[in-house]
């Protein structure tokens, strides 16, 4: 049984590497801010939910983070688990995208779930992700760089966009910081289930998104 497992977990992994080597950057090493419009700009819902990414249902702003509401917010995000647990970012498949109340995707953003001393740049955009405290939806402090279609030039970067509101209650209480210390543990079904999902998500939704850049 252990050995048939461990045969199982390896056939996963495989699987993992060769969609991320088959669909992980597509060619887009020099990806610009133009690009992305490009590419997703006329995204909805529907197509970022058959690329594998997961509605949340709430939408995060300045305001429900704690912070002066005059910031702005982020708006709905359609987040990639297997994606922003791999310790690293590819241009052209960010870890979650961002939608407005109806639906329309109006930016995407990269993360990384732990915070490095040389923050990673996305391709030729040439902005570094930054240091983000807890969000809700995001209970711990990470690193992350959001790329907004909409707003002011200014804003294009910025963590909160001012140009982005939440409908009236859609928003979550403000998160509270995890402990400093104390490793998580994961069981074995566990990791198997990211990693199956890990491979849906590079397979299915790696087909999907090359499928629609073929179509530009």
């Amino acid at each position: 049984m252990r050995r048939r497992l461990i045969a199982l977990l390896l056939g996963l992994v495989a699987v993992w590497v060769w969609g991320a080597v088959a669909f992980g950057n597509g060619g887009y090493e020099e990806l610009a801010y133009e690009d992305l419009v490009k590419m997703y700009g006329d995204w909805t819902r529907e197509d970022v939910e058959m690329a594998a990414y997961r509605m949340e249902e709430f939408c995060v702003d300045a305001a429900s983070a704690g912070l002066p509401a005059a910031l702005g917010g982020m708006g709905f995000h359609a987040i990639a688990p297997p994606l922003i647990g791999d310790g690293g970012v590819d241009p052209d498949r960010p870890e979650a995208f961002l939608l407005d109340a109806e639906g329309n995707v109006i930016g995407v953003e990269y993360r990384l779930l732990k915070v490095v001393d040389e923050p990673p740049t996305v391709a030729a955009i040439e902005q570094p992700l930054q240091v983000t405290p807890p969000l809700p939806g995001v209970d711990q402090e990470h690193m992350s760089l959001h790329v907004y279609f909409v707003g002011d030039e200014e804003h294009r970067y910025s963590t909160w966009n001012p140009a982005v509101t939440c409908p009236p209650g859609s928003t979550l209480a403000p998160p509270a910081m995890l402990p400093a210390t104390g490793a998580a543990s994961i069981s074995i079904g566990a990791l198997v289930l990211f990693l199956a999902g890990a491979m849906s998500m590079l397979l299915g939704g790696g087909l999907y998104l090359r499928s629609k850049m073929l179509l530009r």
